[in-house]
Parts: C-alpha cells; sequence; structure tokens
C-alpha cells in the first residue's frame, strides 16, 4: 500500500523510465497505457471493485480523478482507532494488493478473476485478519 500511494509500485510507466524496453499496455484494460492512475483511478474493473467494497463498508463512494484528492479522502477515512477506520484500513489495503496482483496474473501467467470474485475476497480476508473486537462487526456487514 506504501508503494502505491507514494506512486513507487512498478508499473510499466516507471519501468519504462528507467529505459527499459516492456509492452506499455495494461494487461488489465488491454487499451491504456500502465500507469499508477490508470490501475486505481480510471479502469473501471478496478473501480468497480473499489465502489463495492466501499458499498459492503458502508461508506459513501467518492469519485475524482486527481490523486490528490484521493489519496486526502483515503486518509481521511483511514484516521483514527475507530473500527469503522480499521475495517477501512484493511480493506484498502486488500484492494490495493488484489488489483496488483490481478494485474500481475493477467500479465505473467494469462490468469483472471471477476470482480465480484475480488470483492468477496476481500471481505473474507479482512474478517479473517481482523482483531476480535471489530470480527463482530464485520460479520454484520453483508457483500451484495
Amino acid at each position: 500500500m506504501w508503494l502505491q500511494m507514494q506512486g513507487k509500485l512498478l508499473t510499466v510507466d516507471r519501468i519504462a523510465s528507467w529505459g527499459i524496453t516492456v509492452d506499455h499496455i495494461c494487461k488489465l484494460s488491454n487499451r491504456h497505457n500502465e500507469t499508477r492512475n490508470h490501475l486505481f483511478m480510471e479502469f473501471p474493473y478496478s473501480m468497480e471493485i473499489w465502489e463495492e467494497v466501499l458499498k459492503w463498508m458502508k461508506v459513501q463512494i467518492f469519485k475524482t480523478t486527481q490523486w490528490e484528492q484521493m489519496e486526502n479522502w483515503i486518509i481521511e477515512r483511514a484516521k483514527g482507532r475507530t473500527k469503522r477506520a480499521q475495517v477501512f484500513k484493511m480493506a484498502y489495503t486488500k484492494w490495493v494488493y488484489a488489483i496488483w496482483i490481478e494485474r500481475n496474473q493477467r500479465r505473467f501467467e494469462g490468469r483472471s478473476k471477476n470482480a465480484s470474485q475480488l470483492v468477496r475476497e476481500i471481505a473474507y480476508v479482512c474478517n479473517v485478519r481482523a482483531p476480535t473486537r471489530i470480527k463482530e462487526w464485520i460479520q454484520q456487514l453483508k457483500v451484495s
């Protein structure tokens, strides 16, 4: 998650900036160049998963095309030790990880999962990893 927030994930645009020849096309969309913003803000598949995770957590959806606005919004929701903030941090971290793994599986292995599978996986991992005091609250949330 830290790498994603800092723009340091090894996306194709970063690798190409080092002078390495790579295929710039995103293997998730097969249309646009792969950048952090494309993977996590512009690509409908990623946004569908994120919006479903937000619905699951009962968090109002925030839409923007500016990374700084999105980053500030995420930081605001992740502040504190409330149950909601802790679940938000877990879900956001798992979402970033799930999108990155999906990207790698499509790029290197030719395998893919649909969006609803990833949403359920994110909710499941949050439930499994949550501290006991948060588990009951998570289990009341329903994945649509």
